[in-house]
């Protein structure tokens, strides 16, 4: 992405021929898991709540330091359990159930802390049952109910991405390309991708990252295929399994990282975990002092830990720029609404979205560019009123979200919850 050059750690100091060393700790927030086979889940937000009290402690995020000094920083990739029928192992079903209790729980603590809270999503089975893997991107539109949602009702919108079941097809890919410009989902490594779920599915079947590049790098996709780099905008980062049946991080991961960042390139080590399993031993002994043991033979690799979205805009040497700010107008000459954006968008509109106050129906609106960051949104029917969320991430990665409402003939800022 971009050449060698010299690095500079939060404390100023200079880390002379070598790049830096991100370290991103991803954990899909899904939720509690009751499964009677399988007791070592997390089977209720109690339990959940346990096991996020220890982790959200000074004193466990600042018990392993990085090279300066900062402590532990975790990337939340929340999930929304929706467009499903069936619930064989209870999971929390609902928009914003998970959000909302991590965001009133923990979200305090979270600023505390610089962690971030991104997206995850798994695809809905044309089964309908929550426990099935779905690559059929074309099967439902799920992923919009949960995004018109979010936009409106909570003013939040995703630059950062990881696949539910690291997923991705190139259908999927092509999709995400319209919006989020950053993908950890890049699961390349010594996984045996002939191995068989409990259901007999082989592993490449579901979750083929077998040809996409396996070193801590970052590329952009190919429009013909996900797994090799092309010319498409986003950029998509390795992300490996922290302990699953399937690999555990090893050593060595740990050890090509650094090679690579004293080599002059900056590096992101990204790995992933659940929160359906009470991982805060783990994390620390399989992950945390393993980094250290590691890092004490490479002394002059600047590492930190990092969340998920500062570690890409730093890697990708993106520049610090201000969040997009949208502007909505009535124009009745038009019988539409005109949007104006501050700033250059990563899309090449904004992400609108409507909720209908009298029938509580949510949509993805098409808009018209019509000038240089400024679209018109046409107004079929004036009289319904609407809540409409315009939302967007420029081309680093910096979202903003806007909300009016509008009661029939006069639009005025709305508030989200």
């Amino acid at each position: 992405f971009s050449p060698k050059k010299e690095g500079v750690c939060r404390k100023g100091r200079w880390c002379l021929m070598a790049g830096n060393l991100h370290v991103v700790l991803a954990i899909d927030t899904e939720g509690p898991v009751y499964d009677p086979k399988n007791p070592g889940l997390l089977s209720d937000w109690a339990q959940v709540d346990d096991f996020l009290a220890r982790v959200f402690r000074e004193s466990y995020r600042r018990q392993c330091l990085d090279s300066c000094s900062g402590g532990l920083v975790i990337s939340w990739f929340v999930l929304n359990w929706t467009g499903f029928s069936s619930n064989p192992v209870r999971r929390d079903f609902g928009y914003h159930r998970i959000h909302d209790h991590y965001m009133e729980s923990w979200g305090k603590k979270m600023q505390e802390f610089n962690d971030g809270i991104y997206w995850h999503y798994h695809h809905p089975s044309p089964s309908g049952i929550a426990n099935e893997w779905c690559k059929d991107w074309s099967a439902n539109r799920e992923y919009l109910n949960i995004l018109n949602r979010l936009v409106v009702d909570r003013a939040y919108f995703p630059s950062v991405f990881r696949a539910g079941g690291t997923i991705e097809t190139n259908e999927m890919s092509s999709w995400l390309e319209q919006w989020i410009p950053f993908d950890y989902s890049n699961r390349a490594g010594r996984l045996n991708w002939d191995s068989r779920d409990s259901s007999g599915v082989c592993l490449r079947d579901l979750c083929d990252w077998s040809r996409a590049p396996s070193e801590w790098g970052a590329y952009h996709p190919s429009f013909d295929d996900y797994q090799q780099p092309g010319s498409m905008r986003r950029a998509i980062f390795r992300c490996l399994d922290l302990c699953t049946g399937v690999y555990s991080l090893s050593e060595s991961d740990i050890d090509a990282a650094f090679v690579r960042a004293q080599e002059g390139e900056d590096t992101i080590l990204a790995v992933f975990d659940h929160d359906y399993r009470d991982r805060a031993d783990l994390f620390v002994e399989s992950f945390l002092q393993p980094l250290q043991r590691v890092a004490s033979r490479y002394p002059n690799v600047c590492w930190r830990y990092t969340n998920a979205l500062e570690a890409a805009q730093s890697v990708l040497r993106y520049p610090k720029a201000k969040r997009p700010r949208f502007a909505v107008f009535y124009e009745p000459g038009r019988e539409a609404f005109s949007i104006a954006s501050e700033s250059l968008l990563f899309s090449s509109t904004p992400y609108v979205a409507c909720k209908y106050v009298d029938s509580g129906e949510y949509s993805c609106e098409k808009v018209v560019p019509v000038a240089n960051r400024n679209w018109l949104l046409p107004l079929s029917d004036k009289a319904r009123k609407r809540v409409i969320g315009i939302a967007g991430s420029d081309a680093y990665g910096n979202v903003g979200v806007s909300s009016y409402f509008w009661d029939g003939g006069r639009l005025s800022p709305h508030s989200a919850r």
